[in-house]
């Protein structure tokens, strides 16, 4: 099934061909630059705020595409096991049956955003010369990347964390109130 999704989402490579496999999973542009990438839906859309970035310096995961394979795997891994429990526990199973989809969304977006603050290591320039920052923006020309020699003040890393998540919440998602909740601001 995970590889049913991965096609589905990324593309027909599989992990372990894209790994093996020297040639690189995206278009290339010139010598060291990446080709952006774009797409629409949450999941899609965090891709393509991704791109190709690794998720680690090294290991199985520090390959072009691997926070994206990581972020996959974690998040089906965890929407299984979110369908074998109800949600939320000791509420009455009618309450629980009518809030089954919202939590799976729940459950969804915190896998989503499990590997978010990988992006805050990793520091992007554009061909132009000018930064790119991971994760906030989506590269409007060919891109490369590196790790950050020192890791980031845990600060700015919630602080990105937190922007990366807003962008990728649906605005009914953002928008949304309780019942007994008051429309106005205060």
């Amino acid at each position: 099934m995970l590889k049913a999704i991965k096609e589905l989402l990324v593309g027909t490579r599989e992990v372990s061909t894209r790994a093996k496999s020297s040639a690189p999973s995206s278009p290339t542009g010139p010598a060291g630059y990446f080709m952006p990438q774009f797409a629409a839906q949450p999941l899609h859309h965090l891709v393509t705020l991704m791109q190709v970035l690794p998720a680690t310096r090294q290991g199985e995961y520090a390959n072009e595409g691997g926070l994206v394979d990581i972020t996959l795997q974690t998040t089906t891994y965890a929407v299984r096991l979110a369908k074998g429990h109800m949600l939320p526990p000791g509420a009455a199973p009618e309450e629980q049956s009518a809030q089954n989809i919202l939590w799976n969304a729940v459950v969804f977006y915190a896998a989503l955003w499990r590997y978010l603050p990988q992006l805050a290591q990793i520091e992007g320039e554009l061909q132009s010369g000018h930064p790119w920052l991971p994760g906030v923006t989506v590269p409007a020309e060919p891109y490369r990347f590196r790790f950050k020699p020192v890791s980031p003040d845990p600060t700015i890393t919630t602080s990105q964390r937190a922007l990366i998540a807003y962008r990728l919440l649906p605005a009914e998602a953002v928008n949304w109130r309780l019942p007994c909740q008051p429309r106005r601001m205060r």
